[in-house]
């Protein structure tokens, strides 16, 4: 990428390609449906990809209207189809990691209306939180909170971290290669497992 240099032009075609094939992805998925747990693929192969594919789309959306801003009504709208995408994948770090970059952007811009924006949605979100907690399902924020298939994955993450731990302890500084070390859901882990601790 480096070598290739591509010009700001580009790079904004770039950009918009990835917002635009999330946006696919979304309605593909919509179309196709949820899985057997209610939670959303797109085109991706397991519902927390979906979600940070769509994470992705989100954050490129400020750079997208800054430098088009003759369309930006159509990158907020490709923004709020990707946090919808966020919302229906039903991943938790997804969710997380879209609302520390939204704070993280509106302490670094410094900009009233990006304030504003937050703020509104905090009310908004504080007037519906009780609809919110009372409906189970899914989403991201549901899970979040423990309901839905959230108790079952964190289950299969201590189990995995648990055995990843194990593998690791048998051959601790050159590791035992990547096949059962990628099973661990944790990338530190993952590489002391495979590589060991030199690695």
């Amino acid at each position: 990428f480096l070598l290739w240099r591509p010009s700001p032009g580009r790079v904004t075609m770039l950009a918009a390609a990835y917002v635009v094939g999330s946006c696919f992805s979304l309605v593909y998925g919509l179309f196709d449906g949820p899985t057997a747990e209610g939670r959303y693929l797109g085109l991706s192969p397991h519902p927390n990809a979906f979600g940070h594919s769509m994470a992705f789309g989100v954050m490129l959306i400020p750079f997208l209207v800054a430098r088009m801003p003759a369309r930006r009504w159509w990158w907020y709208a490709a923004g709020a189809a990707c946090c919808y995408g966020i919302w229906i994948s039903g991943s938790r770090a997804s969710l997380v990691a879209f609302v520390l970059i939204a704070v993280v952007y509106v302490v670094n811009e410094r900009s009233v209306w990006a304030t504003a924006v937050l703020l509104y949605a905090g009310v908004i979100f504080a007037i519906v939180w009780g609809l919110v907690v009372a409906a189970s399902g899914n989403n991201a924020f549901a899970r979040l909170l423990g309901a839905g298939s959230a108790s079952d994955s964190d289950g299969q993450r201590v189990l995995r971290f648990h055995n990843a731990v194990v593998e690791m302890s048998k051959h601790p500084l050159l590791g035992d290669g990547f096949e059962q070390g990628r099973e661990a859901h944790n990338i530190y882990l993952q590489v002391a497992t495979g590589a060991g601790i030199f690695g």
